[in-house]
């Protein structure tokens, strides 16, 4: 093997390990609140970002809560270039 079939090799291989934004939702912060989950701003780094906090210890609770906010949330997809 060569250096460039290996560097290559390891290009690929970053390339499918690396995790990609496809998209991302949008929540009006009532949504939250409704859920009697505190939320604070944090606009680090990104603008609009916001902290989620309290979840409840319970699993059967967080799942129902986390269908509710996917239920109420917008999906934005990224188009391929």
């Amino acid at each position: 093997m060569d250096a460039t079939e290996a560097r290559n090799i390891a290009a690929t291989y970053l390339e499918t390990a690396e995790r990609r934004c496809k998209g991302y939702a949008t929540l009006n912060a009532e949504c939250f609140i409704g859920q009697s989950l505190p939320i604070s701003r944090d606009d680090t780094p990104y603008f609009r970002r916001a902290n989620v906090c309290g979840w409840p210890s319970e699993k059967p609770r967080q799942k129902a809560i986390a269908q509710h906010l996917a239920e109420n949330s917008k999906l934005h997809l990224f188009t391929a270039p």
